[in-house]
């Protein structure tokens, strides 16, 4: 399971909890406005579930690119010195 996943299952299935209790109150309770609630709830935790996969996938890029460039500490040198930055020139 990669970094991330088990957070953003979780955030999903907390969704999906809040658009289903959504369609309750809405159907059976007739409750519009704690439907609507629930509903943007759903969306804000969906929205929270792709982040944290994503910031979960930037992490491990991040320590896979530390881990080589541990391994590798002179092609990581060479890699600092060669700035894409103009104003350094």
């Amino acid at each position: 399971m990669a970094r991330g996943e088990g957070k953003s299952t979780l955030y999903d299935l907390a969704s999906t909890m809040c658009l289903l209790g959504a369609v309750f109150l809405y159907f059976f309770y007739h409750q519009v406005v704690l439907a609507v609630l629930a509903v943007v709830a759903s969306f804000m935790l969906s929205r929270f579930s792709g982040r944290a996969l994503k910031d979960g996938r930037i992490d491990e890029a991040l320590e896979a690119k530390a881990a080589y460039d541990r391994l590798h500490p002179e092609e990581a040198a060479s890699e600092e010195e060669r700035s894409t930055d103009p104003r350094d020139r």
